[in-house]
């Protein structure tokens, strides 16, 4: 397969990434999961399995797996702003999942590759109690799709490519990080109080 043959995947994920932050619902973010998909593959027949390097998408890809062929998404997951909840937090929106989902997803996961699911998603998931915020995750994955594109030299030739490679390269010449913790500024005496307020935005 050749190079440009991949390019056209890359700009899916970053055209996909681009609806998930406006549109930021179940169907944006299924397409984006679904592009990671596609890219994988490409990626895979031409230069090996460089996104089994990225931790965040070995995580969303049982995910990914788990809407496909079990769940409805649109059953499964809660897009909801943090605006108005008094909770600081480095991205404004929460992208929520219940527990039993993530663990049905690691359950549906090939034996072979459970272990390494479960290890991603323990590691970028951010566990509230009965329910996961995905958010940072995919955040974090985009960046890293976009990072191992340029290590291939593989420039997406979308507007959408170039408008992240904008705010990359701003990010870099500026010192600041381009990857999100996920976390919350919080005192200890308040998480349990965090982790009902995320069950209940998954619930409403």
């Amino acid at each position: 397969m050749q190079q440009d043959q991949v390019t056209p995947a890359v700009d899916r994920v970053f055209r996909a990434y681009f609806q998930y932050c406006t549109a930021f619902n179940e169907d944006s973010l299924f397409q984006l999961l679904t592009a990671l998909h596609s890219l994988d593959d490409k990626l895979n027949a031409a230069h090996g399995r460089v996104m089994f390097k990225i931790p965040e998408y070995i995580a969303l890809k049982p995910l990914r797996n788990h809407f496909h062929h079990g769940a409805e998404i649109r059953n499964v997951v809660r897009f909801k702003s943090l605006a108005g909840t008094g909770v600081p937090s480095d991205l404004g929106q929460v992208c929520l999942i219940s527990s039993s989902d993530a663990r049905a997803a690691i359950d549906g996961t090939k034996e072979q590759f459970r272990a390494q699911a479960r290890d991603a998603i323990e590691a970028t998931f951010k566990c509230w109690g009965a329910v996961v915020d995905i958010n940072p995750c995919v955040f974090n994955c985009a960046v890293k799709v976009f990072e191992a594109s340029q290590a291939l030299k593989i420039a997406g030739a979308s507007a959408e490519y170039a408008q992240f490679k904008g705010q990359y390269d701003w990010e870099t010449v500026h010192g600041h990080t381009h990857y999100v913790t996920g976390t919350v500024s919080l005192h200890a005496g308040d998480i349990s109080k965090y982790a009902e307020l995320m069950a209940s935005l998954y619930q409403s």
